[in-house]
Protein backbone atom coordinates (compact mmCIF):
# COMPACT_ATOMS: atom_id res chain seq x y z
CA UNK A 1 0.00 0.00 0.00
CA UNK A 2 2.98 2.33 0.63
CA UNK A 3 4.46 1.50 -2.69
CA UNK A 4 1.05 2.54 -4.24
CA UNK A 5 0.84 5.82 -2.28
CA UNK A 6 4.31 6.72 -3.38
CA UNK A 7 4.19 5.75 -6.99
CA UNK A 8 1.30 8.05 -7.49
CA UNK A 9 2.49 11.27 -5.72
CA UNK A 10 0.17 13.49 -7.74
CA UNK A 11 -2.57 11.84 -6.66
CA UNK A 12 -2.10 11.28 -2.91
CA UNK A 13 -1.36 15.36 -2.66
CA UNK A 14 -4.64 16.08 -4.63
CA UNK A 15 -6.56 14.09 -1.81
CA UNK A 16 -4.26 15.86 0.52
CA UNK A 17 -4.89 19.37 -0.70
CA UNK A 18 -8.39 18.56 -0.93
CA UNK A 19 -8.51 17.59 2.59
CA UNK A 20 -6.55 20.33 4.09
CA UNK A 21 -9.52 22.98 1.78
CA UNK A 22 -12.30 21.09 3.25
CA UNK A 23 -11.35 21.61 6.59
CA UNK A 24 -10.37 25.33 6.17
CA UNK A 25 -13.56 25.61 4.39
CA UNK A 26 -15.51 23.78 7.66
CA UNK A 27 -13.89 25.75 10.22
CA UNK A 28 -15.12 28.48 8.40
CA UNK A 29 -18.47 28.11 8.24
CA UNK A 30 -19.24 26.33 11.39
CA UNK A 31 -20.04 28.71 14.09
CA UNK A 32 -17.61 28.69 17.19
CA UNK A 33 -18.02 30.34 20.20
CA UNK A 34 -15.22 31.87 22.57
CA UNK A 35 -17.82 32.21 25.52
CA UNK A 36 -20.11 29.68 24.71
CA UNK A 37 -23.82 29.89 27.12
CA UNK A 38 -23.97 26.85 28.64
CA UNK A 39 -27.57 25.83 30.23
CA UNK A 40 -26.80 24.12 33.44
CA UNK A 41 -29.69 22.31 35.34
CA UNK A 42 -29.41 24.62 38.58
CA UNK A 43 -31.93 26.94 40.28
CA UNK A 44 -31.42 28.92 43.61
CA UNK A 45 -34.34 30.29 45.88
CA UNK A 46 -33.40 33.11 48.09
CA UNK A 47 -36.37 33.54 50.82
CA UNK A 48 -36.23 36.85 52.29
CA UNK A 49 -37.77 37.93 55.68
CA UNK A 50 -36.31 40.62 57.93
CA UNK A 51 -35.17 40.15 61.31
CA UNK A 52 -35.81 35.98 61.28
CA UNK A 53 -33.35 33.93 62.69
CA UNK A 54 -31.87 30.97 61.19
CA UNK A 55 -33.67 28.25 63.02
CA UNK A 56 -36.64 29.79 61.97
CA UNK A 57 -36.06 30.13 58.75
CA UNK A 58 -35.35 27.03 58.26
CA UNK A 59 -38.98 26.22 59.79
CA UNK A 60 -40.82 29.24 58.31
CA UNK A 61 -39.60 29.53 54.90
CA UNK A 62 -37.51 26.50 53.53
CA UNK A 63 -39.64 23.71 54.66
CA UNK A 64 -42.48 24.82 53.26
CA UNK A 65 -40.78 25.06 49.76
CA UNK A 66 -38.76 21.96 49.67
CA UNK A 67 -42.23 20.09 50.40
CA UNK A 68 -43.49 21.39 47.51
CA UNK A 69 -40.82 20.79 45.52
CA UNK A 70 -41.12 16.99 46.13
CA UNK A 71 -43.99 16.62 43.89
CA UNK A 72 -41.52 18.05 40.87
CA UNK A 73 -40.45 15.73 38.66
CA UNK A 74 -36.49 15.94 37.02
CA UNK A 75 -35.17 17.14 40.99
CA UNK A 76 -31.43 15.50 41.55
CA UNK A 77 -30.75 16.97 44.61
CA UNK A 78 -31.78 19.96 46.74
CA UNK A 79 -29.87 21.72 49.42
CA UNK A 80 -31.03 24.24 51.51
CA UNK A 81 -29.71 26.32 54.55
CA UNK A 82 -31.03 29.14 56.85
CA UNK A 83 -29.32 32.54 57.67
CA UNK A 84 -30.03 35.38 59.66
CA UNK A 85 -32.91 37.10 57.46
CA UNK A 86 -33.01 34.60 54.91
CA UNK A 87 -33.39 31.06 53.84
CA UNK A 88 -31.63 29.52 50.83
CA UNK A 89 -32.80 26.45 48.49
CA UNK A 90 -30.84 25.29 45.48
CA UNK A 91 -32.65 22.98 43.51
CA UNK A 92 -30.49 20.93 40.85
CA UNK A 93 -31.93 19.01 38.30
CA UNK A 94 -31.38 15.88 36.06
CA UNK A 95 -29.13 17.30 32.64
CA UNK A 96 -31.30 15.83 30.19
CA UNK A 97 -34.23 18.33 32.23
CA UNK A 98 -36.45 20.45 29.95
CA UNK A 99 -34.78 23.74 31.39
CA UNK A 100 -38.30 25.94 30.82
CA UNK A 101 -40.20 23.18 32.20
CA UNK A 102 -37.90 23.10 35.27
CA UNK A 103 -37.87 26.94 35.74
CA UNK A 104 -41.78 26.69 35.18
CA UNK A 105 -41.95 23.81 37.83
CA UNK A 106 -39.83 25.62 40.11
CA UNK A 107 -41.78 28.91 39.99
CA UNK A 108 -45.06 26.92 40.74
CA UNK A 109 -43.52 25.16 43.70
CA UNK A 110 -42.72 28.39 45.48
CA UNK A 111 -45.83 29.97 44.59
CA UNK A 112 -47.93 27.78 45.79
CA UNK A 113 -45.55 27.43 49.14
CA UNK A 114 -46.01 30.81 49.86
CA UNK A 115 -49.39 30.78 51.29
CA UNK A 116 -47.44 29.46 54.26
CA UNK A 117 -45.11 31.60 54.25
CA UNK A 118 -45.09 34.38 57.50
CA UNK A 119 -47.61 37.81 56.14
CA UNK A 120 -44.45 39.94 56.34
CA UNK A 121 -41.91 37.58 54.11
CA UNK A 122 -40.34 39.41 51.36
CA UNK A 123 -41.25 37.94 48.09
CA UNK A 124 -39.26 34.93 47.24
CA UNK A 125 -36.18 35.27 44.38
CA UNK A 126 -36.25 32.37 41.50
CA UNK A 127 -32.90 32.66 39.97
CA UNK A 128 -31.48 30.43 37.20
CA UNK A 129 -27.83 29.54 37.11
CA UNK A 130 -25.60 30.07 34.37
CA UNK A 131 -21.96 29.59 33.27
CA UNK A 132 -21.57 33.62 33.00
CA UNK A 133 -22.99 33.72 36.03
CA UNK A 134 -19.46 32.45 37.65
CA UNK A 135 -15.91 33.49 36.76
CA UNK A 136 -13.53 31.81 34.41
CA UNK A 137 -10.52 32.85 36.69
CA UNK A 138 -9.93 34.14 40.08
CA UNK A 139 -6.62 35.56 41.49
CA UNK A 140 -6.13 36.20 45.21
CA UNK A 141 -3.98 38.45 46.61
CA UNK A 142 -2.32 38.05 49.78
CA UNK A 143 0.64 39.93 51.38
CA UNK A 144 2.36 41.75 53.98
CA UNK A 145 1.91 45.25 52.21
CA UNK A 146 -0.76 47.61 53.12
CA UNK A 147 -4.15 47.65 51.57
CA UNK A 148 -3.95 49.96 48.83
CA UNK A 149 -0.62 48.59 47.06
CA UNK A 150 -2.92 44.94 46.75
CA UNK A 151 -5.42 46.66 45.57
CA UNK A 152 -3.14 48.76 42.69
CA UNK A 153 -1.09 45.38 41.92
CA UNK A 154 -4.73 43.47 41.59
CA UNK A 155 -5.97 46.07 38.84
CA UNK A 156 -2.55 46.28 37.25
CA UNK A 157 -2.96 42.42 36.85
CA UNK A 158 -6.48 42.61 35.58
CA UNK A 159 -5.30 44.82 33.17
CA UNK A 160 -2.34 42.48 32.07
CA UNK A 161 -4.96 39.64 31.96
Amino acid sequence: MLETIISRSRTTLLILFMILLSGMISRGVIPVEGDPEIEVPFFVVTLMHEGISPEDAERLLIMPVEQELRQVEGIEEVLSFGSENAGTVMIEFDADFDLDQASIDVREAVDRAKVEFPSDAEEPIVQEQSTSDFPIIQVNLVGDVPERMLYTIALDLRDAI
